[in-house]
């Protein structure tokens, strides 16, 4: 395990990482030769692990060893926590782009419900393959410019089989899948958030791997396009390529980009950036040859990031992960959306502390309970034994302090006791605020502000209309004021339920 500093873009994401909760959540990238791990620790540092895997454990992204490939995991996961029971660790997993068919649609400037249908509609009908076999999502990445203000979005497709596989591996060697991406997105977000590339030029990313060639169209900072070569379709197919074949296979499939560029966006590639390990400056060079007017040059993360080139993917992923789940609106090709899979994972990590702390607590009222019964036992034998005996006129006054000092200890006994009655005051409002909710809204956290006194309510329904009774309600409710539900905050998931915020002021505990 090793430590780097990163650039922030945000001087906001100290404060966030400081008051935020929840685990981090780092970015893990797969490949047939190596597993490599990134995360973005509170002081923007980078911390990061890596295991070559030998061969045939991994071939073409999917698993042919499993128990090898669970206990490579395992390995991985020592290097980045301590070894603490059963302790999980939170990651988005980038898998490799030969797995992942994806292409951009256009859909009108809707509203929120209605894009998620337009856009699952396109889905449907540009998959390559039978949706109920495969997981498919999409985001946003621009709006047209042909005078037609439409969304531009990614789509992309992976058979449901093999991240299944992936997704209860990874369970099992102890880690938490977020959400899976594939690893073309995942270094373009990285960089984006590097300022490597500018939104007004296209580029194109040249990754050469031991599995074959892959070309990512970047345009607006966003993943336009990705294709992938395998070696397979050079020479015998197998896994040596002289140099000048790779080379001429480069050039081939460079002058097939360049022209569906410019036939698709009706304009030129700024530059080419390539990523070979030992070969990028080499290959950038003999592009520059063939293409005197086609910008080419290594690919590098060593200035801004301290990384290998190759380390783009996890950076990208562990980009995300640093995000707060409510605002990764991207790709996620698995059976649940982001939001729900991290809150899963936080619920039991929150029940588990919560269990933690009931139980310390009742061992701590256990013994409190116990030593005061057993003093006060002793006090009471005293007191009546002291009935039988004749007290002389001089120990009056001593028999009054004891029993002055018993009054006082059964006092704070008493105060004790009380304290849970005083702690259950604000149960009538919760019990309100479940009624109201019903079947309509889910109660997922209720915060306060000390210095306005706003209540901010976080819930989920399972539908709009369903959400909006909820707020109905709410507002008809006479104890309760300045209800609001800000529709910045209202976020609509693939399944057709709501996440939103309600915020609120409390004029009365008369409930």
């Amino acid at each position: 395990m090793a430590e780097t500093t990163i650039k922030s873009r945000s001087k906001l994401g100290a404060l966030w990482r400081l008051i935020n909760p929840f685990k981090p959540v780092g970015g893990l990238s797969i490949n047939d030769s190596s597993l490599k791990y990134v995360r973005i620790d509170e002081n923007n540092r980078l911390v990061k692990a890596s295991l070559r895997l030998p061969p045939g454990l991994i071939e073409d992204g999917k698993i042919k060893n499993r128990d090898l490939a669970k206990q490579a995991l395992e390995t991985l996961k020592s290097y980045i926590a301590p070894p603490r029971g059963d302790r999980r660790t939170n990651v988005i997993v980038s898998l490799q782009d030969n797995l992942i068919y994806s292409r951009i649609f256009n859909v009108p400037n809707l509203e929120e419900k209605a894009l998620e249908e337009a856009a699952v509609l396109n889905l449907q009908m540009i998959s390559p393959i039978d949706l109920k076999q495969s997981y498919y999502s999409y985001q946003s990445v621009g709006i047209t410019a042909n005078g037609v203000r439409q969304l531009e979005l990614l789509g992309a497709f992976i058979p449901n089989g093999i991240v299944d596989d992936w997704l209860s591996l990874l369970r099992e060697s102890g880690f938490s899948p977020i959400a899976v991406e594939f690893q073309s997105l995942s270094m373009v977000r990285a960089m984006d958030y590097l300022k490597i590339t500018d939104p007004k030029s296209t580029y194109v990313a040249l990754v050469v791997a031991a599995d074959g060639l892959n070309f990512a169209i970047i345009k607006n900072n966003n993943l336009y396009f990705n294709y992938f070569y395998s070696w397979k379709s050079v020479g015998s197919g197998g896994r040596q390529i002289a140099f000048t074949d790779l080379e001429q296979t480069i050039f081939t499939e460079i002058e097939r980009v360049l022209n569906f560029v410019g036939a698709r966006f009706g304009t030129s590639i700024s530059r080419i950036f390539v990523v070979a390990e030992g070969l990028g400056a080499k290959i950038a060079a003999s592009i520059k040859t063939r293409f005197p007017r086609l910008d080419s040059q290594e690919f590098s993360l060593m200035s801004s990031a301290g990384l290998p080139a190759d380390w783009a993917p996890a950076l990208g992923s562990a980009i995300r992960g640093a995000l707060p789940r409510s605002k990764d609106q991207f790709i996620s090709l698995n059976s649940i959306t982001v939001r729900e899979e991290y809150f899963q994972e936080q619920s039991l990590s929150l029940a588990s502390a919560w269990r933690s702390a009931f139980l310390v607590v009742l061992a701590f009222l256990a013994v409190l309970y116990g030593g005061s019964d057993l003093l006060l036992r002793r006090v009471k034998e005293d007191l009546v034994a002291s009935q039988t005996i004749n007290f002389p006129v001089n120990e009056n006054q001593e028999y009054a302090e004891l029993k002055a000092q018993a009054d006082g200890f059964n006092a704070l006994v008493n105060l004790v006791a009380s304290a849970k009655v005083r702690e259950t005051v604000i149960s009538p409002f919760f019990r309100k605020i479940r009624e109201l909710a019903g079947t309509d809204a889910t109660i997922l956290r209720i915060s306060t502000q000390p210095v306005s006194g706003t209540v901010i309510l976080n819930a989920s329904s399972p539908s709009l209309d369903m959400s909006r009774r909820f707020v109905d309600r709410l507002k008809a409710t006479p104890q309760l004021q300045s209800v609001e539900q800000p529709l910045a905050n209202l976020v609509v998931d693939p399944d057709g339920s709501v996440t939103f915020i309600v915020s609120f002021k409390v004029t009365s505990q008369n409930f």
